[in-house]
């Protein structure tokens, strides 16, 4: 019999062994250590992280400098939710973030994914590394270089919206909350959560830029950190002309 992946717990006065079940142990564990990666099971019921294409495009200035401002949209299209839950290291002072993954015989598994990271500019905590942004030039038609990028973003993660509750599995109500704490966040079958073009991140730099037609390219999950069912529609990209101030969609 293939014994259940485990964890060990550190509480203030005990040593605790727990097997995998569900995400409820984040309500209780001040710190959790992560023991070994286990191999990927074959019935996990999967997320298809995914971005919407992104929309309300507009430019500001500010000290001399231009900024391209975008709305991006994250949905979640797979089989099982996008669940990451964080513990944290006292000593270290950093929050460690796993992904948790239901499977169809109702246990789960972890898989580390990083870390859950403060953001001083929204003063709340952030899943680190989901989607990077880029813009390209063309060059007969195609796109070229790479002429503004993004670093990888981090983002907090709920169900702000639905997009498509026909989806298998997907609830009628939204699970995760606008918390945006370091014990859980996610992203439910069917939900999405919006970043709107006035929030600190959604934009990328473009001083100088002459007008023109760009390629703008985002990429969910850059690095292949979490478990997807799907990898293949991570990236995208839209065509949008820059005309002095105004932005429009090709």
């Amino acid at each position: 019999m293939k014994l259940p992946t485990i964890f060990i717990v550190i509480a203030s006065t005990a040593l605790i062994v727990l097997t995998l079940n569900a995400s409820k142990i984040y309500k209780t564990v001040k710190e959790t250590v992560y023991v070994s990666q286990p191999e990927v099971k074959k019935d996990l019921l999967l997320p298809d992280l995914l971005m919407l294409p992104p929309r309300d495009f507009y430019i500001t200035s500010s000290n001399n400098t231009r900024f391209l401002r975008f709305t991006s949209t994250f949905g979640n299209q797979g089989k099982g939710a996008f669940e990451a839950i964080g513990h944290t290291d006292e000593e270290k002072k950093i929050t460690y973030a796993h992904q948790y993954v239901r499977s169809t015989d109702g246990a789960g598994q972890f898989k580390e994914i990083g870390q859950f990271v403060f953001h001083p500019d929204h003063e709340h905590w952030h899943v680190q590394g989901y989607v990077q942004y880029q813009l390209l030039n063309l060059k007969n038609g195609q796109p070229d270089q790479v002429i503004s990028s993004s670093d990888k973003q981090s983002v907090c993660l709920w169900d702000e919206q639905a997009y498509n509750l026909n989806l298998p599995g997907a609830p009628k109500r939204g699970v995760y909350f606008a918390r945006c704490s370091n014990q859980i966040q996610g992203i439910s079958v069917g939900w999405s959560d919006i970043y709107r073009a006035r929030i600190e991140g959604q934009h990328l730099e473009i001083t100088n830029l002459p007008d023109g037609d760009y390629i703008f390219r985002y990429i969910v999950n850059p690095d292949k950190r979490f478990l997807e069912s799907n990898y293949d529609n991570n990236t995208n990209q839209i065509t949008i002309t820059i005309s002095g101030n105004k932005v429009t969609i090709k």
